[in-house]
């Protein structure tokens, strides 16, 4: 189970690396605007939210709750 959550961890940063190894190269072309600025904040809520929602919320596991007595 700790090596789930380690290798879950593990993938979380490694696409955080390469959004902002996008996000950099996407500014860096464009230049920093405040419609950039945007755009950035959006795709990184629509990237990293979900997956924040998922994996690091305290919440119960809804498997555990469906099991038939």
């Amino acid at each position: 189970m700790k090596t789930s959550k380690v290798t879950r961890i593990i993938g979380i940063i490694i696409l955080a690396l390469v959004w902002l190894w996008l996000a950099w190269g996407f500014l860096s072309t464009k230049g920093i605007t405040l419609i950039n600025l945007i755009i950035l904040a959006m795709t990184g809520i629509i990237i990293f939210l979900p997956l924040y929602k998922k994996y690091f919320m305290n919440r119960p596991d809804v498997s555990k709750n469906d099991k038939v007595k």
